[in-house]
This record gives C-alpha cells, structure tokens and sequence, in this order.
C-alpha cells in the first residue's frame, strides 16, 4: 500500500527527515555516529546532529545494469555531511572502511527502514565529508578461500607443500566436478588435494587421462601418509578432500570429486548458501528463498576453485547456472530467487497516478532484447581442457561415456549422415534434425509434406536424401535449406552414398528383390541403371576406394565408378543389413540375434565370424567405423559392440533399451538413432573427445520465432549444470522466456507515492499505463531500485 493521506498531509506540512546511523571504529572500540537533515532531532533517545547536507542516493539491481542474466553488480551511492566548523575532522582518524551505514526516514513521528549498506572509508575535506556507500553485496567482494598452503613440509612428511605452493589458495569444491586438477601437496609421497574439506567421494582420478584403479580409502590422514596404495592405485581420504598414488604418474593427474552428501545438498541454491555462509550469519539470510529456489529448480550443479575467486564471482557462477539472481533487502538479509516470467499477485501496483515518467528501454542483454529463436546451454564444465597429445594413446571405455540427448520430434528415425562438421538425420513426416555435437539438435523441414526419408548421404559439398515409396529426393548445402529433387523412378529406395564423384542410390524393393538403381553427379540429375541381378539391397557404403552394396541373400556387389558392378558370392545366405570399413577390414553385419559378421580384407574373400549375444529379441542393425575403431547397435536391447580388428568384439552397454537403427561416426563420437516412434538418441563420445572440450552442449529451438521477427537471435549460456536432462530443460525454460517480447521499464516515482516498504527485488509488479498496451495492466519483475535522498524521487526497473 502507499503512505496514507495523513502521512502525505504530514510530508507537506512535517517534511520527512532523513537519519544516517554510522558504525565507526574509534581506537577505544565501536561507536555508532548520527547525523540527520534539517536542524536536529531526537529519536529513540538519540540526538541526531544536523549534518547531512546530501544524502545521497543507491542504485542495486538483480543483475548487471540493464541486463537480466549474468553477472551480478554493486550498487554505490554517496552520503555528504558539513564539516565547514571541522567538527568531523576527528573522522579522519577513525575505522569506517567496510563497516555498516543505516539510512532512515522519519515521517509523522514513524521510522522508516530504507537501507542497511557498508561504506568505504571517507574523504573528509575543509567543507564536508563524503561517504561512499555500497550495496550490502560488497561483502562478497573478498575471497572465496582464506586458507592458503603453509610451505611447511618436512619431506617425506607433510600436507602443506613446500615453498612452491607456499601461499598459494587451497582449492574448494562444491557439487561434482569433473577432470579437475588437484594440488600436488606432498611431491615424496604422491598425496593430493581436491578440497579443503571434506569430500563425499572421489569416484576417479586420471593419469594422462587413463583412469587409475581406486583402493580402499584411508581412515586418517595419518595413515595416508603412512600406507602407499598399490602401483597403479589411488585411495583417497575424503575427510580432507587427499588421495595418494601408488607410483608416479606418467602425465597430468587430474580427478573427477563430488561434494555434499547427497544430490539434495548440490543444489544451486543449497551450493549458494554455503558458499554465502563462509562470510554470513544463518540469521543474514532469507532461508524460505533457498526452499523456494531448489523448488524452482534442484538440478544439481558442481563448481571447483583452484585459483583466485571472489565470493561474488562464485555466487554469480552457481546461481546463473538455473538462471537464478541473489540480493540483499532493505534489511540487509539476502535473498535469493529465479528470474521468470511475471506471474501471480502483484506485490506492487502502478499507475499514472503514481508514475511521474516511464522510459521503455532496450536491454543490454545478447541481441539487446531481440526475441531468441535458439537457446544453447553449455553444461558438465570439464575443469582440465587437455590437448591431444598429452593424452595417453588409448583411453578406455566407460558406460558414463553414452549420453541419451532429445531430437527434435517423435519419429521413425531412418538415416543419419555426417559431413562439413555436422550431424544430419531424417526421418518420416518430412523431417530432419542437425546437430554440431551430436548433443544439441535442431529441426529443419524437408520438402514434400508426406515424405518418409530414409537415408541420407553427404558429398561434393552437400547432403542428398532419398525416400521410401516415392521418387523423393532432397539437397542441402548445409543441412539446413533443402531443394526437392526427383529419382528417375518411383521405389523403395533404401540407401544412398557418395564417391568417386558420384552419388548412388539402391532400392530394397519392398516385397520383390529388384536391379533398379540410380546415379547422379550432383544430386540433381539422377539416371537410372541396373544391377547385374535382381536383389533387395538393403545398405550401400563407399569405402577404401570401392562402393559396396549389401542386402538380403549371399550376394554382395563392389563397384569401382559406381557403374560398373562386380557381383560376389558368399558362403552365407543371411540378410545383411549393412557395411563398414577401417584399419584395413571390410565388415558387413547381419540383421539378426545372435547375428554374424563376415570380413575381407579386399572386399573379394570373407571369412564368417560371431557377434557378441543379445538378449531377449535384439537383433544387431547397424555398423560404422570412426575414432578408430568398429561400432555396431543392435535393436531392442541395451548392447552395442566396439572392435578395433573388426574381428574381436567387444559387448558394451548403451544408456537404453531402444530399437538402435544407425549408427554414424564424425566428431570424435558415435551418433545412434532409432526407428521407432521416439525423440531420443544416443551420443557415445571417447573420453579423449570429452577431455579436449571444456563443455558439453544442450539445445532448444523454436523457428517459428524466425517467421515474426526474421532478426531474432541465437543465445549462448554457459552454466555448471551436470546433467544433459536438467541443461535441457535450462535450455527450454530460457527460451520460453525470451522468444516472446519483453520489456525493460524505467519508471520515476514520488516515494511518498508508493508503498511505505518497497517490496524486494525479485517480485511481481503491475503497471497499468496508457501506452505499450499496458492499457489493462501488465506484470513485471521488479528487478532494480534507484534512491534519490535528495530529491525523494525512487527510479524504479521493471522487466517482463
């Protein structure tokens, strides 16, 4: 509510004064010093002296001036007091640099609460003394960590280095983090630190990015120091956030650590509050925030600190990671919440009556307001970005390197590709989705509205896709734009590859095996041709200088200029379903549980050979080689196989049982879809992909925004989130939030217009205003508060 009538009456005929309460440190002790406008007054028993020939003004907004994410930002502002008769000169000598500065307002013999800030120390001249006073968020601008390492060791004994780490900050870990680099603090005994503090676990370290084999932990540090693991080993004492070697690393040692004792305690919002109570009181704090916020979202986050940081920098950090803001109220309490769209009861009401101007602004936000169509979350910080050849030559498997990831739409995923840096697949519904990483995708319409494409292929600077039942073809020079172009006949064309200057296509038939094919140079100009003899060629690959088509039977076709065929007959009569080749050997794959291959080593001879078994009804369905090694998927079930020979398999586990369709290599990573109804694919990367890469990616995309506004823009946020879900789900919530428009308010205010107590920032406003369409009333977020003492105006920042 606003000041009341008598109150008003009261500002016209009792103007309000303004206290300033000031903590001094005076040499004897602590001293509180007041000062008022006007002529002098007493309150609550204490004389306030009339010396404030200014008071000032404060500027604190949620976020850095005119955006809505990202960094935070202080809020200064300056009090002035006469001194011409030198009675504040005794100032000069005394401690205020840091410490608390309350301004109060008194009107109609109440007191009013407008800020509770910390000050710099003055500068006192032969006319006044100026106070800088700051936001109560200066607090945060000290370090993170105190402690530093002593120097101290005694070598072979000792926790605290020695003079080359003497000084040097100990490093923090709050959440998980991944391939972080701990500190080396005993160099005879191979001791390590990932914490000052205790750790819940230490589920990995890494020598050249080869995981160690882990021991059992120490109970002591004590005996840590005492007890060597095993060579090859590492065990841990998580009490003081060490673990020990077992023989002298061959390269850089890094870990993988998590702190907080379960995933409810590695929340944003429950990282942010310890990190805010290495420096605060429990009491300083507003705690229903911190529920409230996990509520918002309590998607665990993990930040590690090895080098100088200061308290605001890793607030900023891990509450930006759920787009979250912190401030501290009137009050000096802080406060913590989640910047979303305008909703519910307003805790505060506007209108002309109220408002003395209203400025609509452009953010200083990514694309200065522009609505976004595409919203990119990088997630899962790797804290070690290691180069290629620091690695070891070979880093081994692990289940943790599958991810499953959202495609763009629930289809019959049928083809996949990868060319010029990027994943394309297609689909039925005329349906096609691309991605960087393999991670983040994107749909892209393909033409003729009923398609169902099955395969898709990149060569002379494009991708051609080819579909069922039709003569439908597609091209795109970049996966994104694509021109409908037509097959010489209508079929059931199955696959499509590219080599040796030409595109070729094959047909499976559908229920009569077929010779039908076609060529084309370009993707446009399609000629039709014919096999040798009639078959259901499922599957067609240029490899190792040779197209090779494979199908149902045991008949297999090469071709050199993919006109001229050679027909090779098998000892098998198996449905083959498709063919790869790497480290010198031809691999073709059969369609079934528990399935063979046969390989050749020049597509003419081949020797039958096992696959791994599946269970229950799997049955295998795709092989590629990339990275260095063989990949097949299998549909239906939660196994894959790797082979570096493409002799001995491997059988390895997928994040899902799924019906596994393709499977494509590019970028360091094996891409899997499926054919059934389902918008999830698999991503398995190798570890040394992951270790040269600072994050990982999460996408959500919405090109209808491209249709109103053709400008809107592409944003880019980088947050500690370690779960591909959870930066998913970022990634939507953001964009929701900004493909819409929104607006930056300035408005000017009396403060006798408005509520007595400012609500906190954070809240929901209402402006009901002749402009804008705020006709009716429009909510806002409350998002900044500038104060002028002097002139009693409040500028006020709204966003929604």
């Amino acid at each position: 509510m606003a000041f009341t009538p008598a109150y008003q009456t009261a500002y016209q005929t009792d103007p309000p004064v303004i206290l300033v309460e000031i903590t001094a440190y005076t040499g004897a002790g602590t001293e509180i010093l007041r000062y008022c406008t006007g002529t002098g007054t007493v309150v609550g028993g204490n004389f306030y002296a009339p010396r404030i020939a200014n008071p000032g003004s404060i500027k604190t907004t949620l976020f850095a001036d005119g955006t809505t994410s990202g960094e935070s930002e202080l809020g200064y502002g300056e009090v002035v007091l006469v001194n011409s008769d030198g009675g504040l000169d005794a100032i000069l000598d005394y401690g205020l640099d840091g410490r608390p500065i309350v301004i109060k307002r008194v009107l109609g013999g109440v007191v009013l609460l407008l800020m509770s800030c910390t000050m710099e120390q003055p500068v006192v001249t032969t006319d006044d003394v100026s106070i800088r006073i700051k936001d109560p968020q200066a607090l945060f601008e000290v370090p993170v960590q105190l402690n530093k390492y002593a120097g101290t060791n005694v070598l072979p004994a000792g926790l605290e280095g020695t003079d080359d780490i003497k000084g040097k900050e100990k490093p923090l870990l709050f959440g998980p983090a991944f391939n972080a680099t701990p500190e080396r603090v005993n160099t005879s005994r191979l001791i390590y630190q990932g914490n000052d503090g205790a750790l819940q676990s230490i589920p990995c370290v890494y020598d050249k990015g080869v995981p160690l084999q882990a021991g059992a932990n120490y109970a002591s540090a004590a005996e840590m120091e005492a007890t060597a693991p095993l060579p090859g080993q590492y065990r841990c004492w998580l009490g003081g956030g060490y673990f020990r070697l077992g023989s002298s690393p061959a390269g850089q040692v890094t870990f993988d650590g998590v702190e907080g004792a379960d995933a409810s305690q590695r929340t944003a919002a429950q990282i942010a509050k310890r990190i805010a109570l290495r420096i605060l009181l429990t009491s300083d704090l507003v705690a229903q925030d911190f529920v409230e916020l996990d509520a918002a979202n309590g998607s665990e986050v993990g930040i590690y600190i090895n080098s100088p940081t200061t308290l605001r920098e890793a607030m900023d950090q891990v509450l930006g990671s759920i787009g979250a803001w912190y401030s501290f109220d009137s009050a000096a309490k802080l406060n913590v919440g989640r910047l979303d769209a305008p909703s519910g009861t307003p805790a505060m009401h506007l209108t002309s009556a109220e408002i003395l101007s209203l400025e609509r602004q452009a953010t200083n936000d990514e694309g200065r307001g522009l609505p976004a169509y595409k919203v990119s979350v990088n997630y899962l910080k790797n804290y070690t970005v290691q180069q290629e050849n620091s690695l070891a030559g070979r880093l081994g498997y692990t289940p943790e390197l599958w991810e499953t990831h959202q495609l763009p739409s629930v289809l019959y995923w049928n083809g996949a590709a990868f060319g010029n840096g990027l994943f394309v697949v297609v689909g039925d519904s005329s349906s096609a989705a691309i991605s960087a990483d393999g991670a983040a995708w994107e749909a892209r319409p393909l033409p003729y509205t009923e398609g169902a494409w099955m395969a898709v292929t990149y060569g002379n600077n494009q991708f051609v896709a080819v579909s069922r039942l039709s003569n439908d073809a597609a091209t795109s020079p970049d996966g994104v734009t694509w021109t409908a172009r037509s097959l010489p006949d209508t079929s059931t064309w199955s696959s499509v590859a590219y080599g040796n200057g030409l595109f070729v296509a094959v047909c499976n038939g559908g229920e009569d095996p077929t010779s039908y094919y076609a060529t084309s140079p370009d993707g446009v100009t399609w000629t039709a041709r014919s096999m040798p003899s009639e078959r259901r060629w499922v599957s067609i690959k240029y490899l190792n200088g040779l197209f090779l088509a494979v199908g149902m039977g045991n008949v297999i076709a090469t071709s050199a200029d993919g006109t001229s065929w050679t027909e090779v007959t098998l000892t098998e009569n198996r449905s083959w379903v498709d063919v790869a080749y790497g480290n010198g050997t031809y691999v073709i794959l059969e369609g079934a549980a528990p399935g063979k291959i046969m390989t050749s080593v020049d597509a003419a001879n081949w020797t039958l050979r096992d696959m791994p078994p599946l269970p229950g009804s799997g049955a295998w369905s795709a092989v590629t080689f990339g990275n260095g090694e063989f990949a097949a998927v299998a549909t239906n079930t939660t196994i894959m196989a790797t082979s570096v020979d493409g002799i001995t398999w491997t059988q390895k586990a997928t994040p899902s049982a799924n019906y596994w369709a393709k499977v494509v290599a590019g970028n360091g990573a094996f891409v899997v879809i499926p054919d059934v109804n389902s918008d999830v694919c698999a991503l398995y990367r190798t570890a040394r992909y992951w270790l040269t890469r600072e994050y990982r990616t999460e996408l959500a995309i919405d090109l209808s925004v491209l249709t109103k506004n053709p400008h809107a823009i592409a944003r880019t946020l980088f947050m500690l989130l370690v779960n591909p879900l959870a930066a998913q789900a970022e990634a939507a919530r953001f964009l929701d939030l900004h493909k819409v428009r929104r607006d930056y308010l300035l408005i000017t205010c009396k403060r006798t217009a408005l509520p007595a107590q400012l609500p906190a920032l954070g809240k929901t406003a209402q402006v009901t205003y002749p402009r804008f369409g705020y006709d009716a009333g429009k909510l806002f977020i409350f998002i900044g508060c500038e104060t002028h003492l002097d002139s009693d105006d409040v500028t006020l920042y709204f966003w929604g």
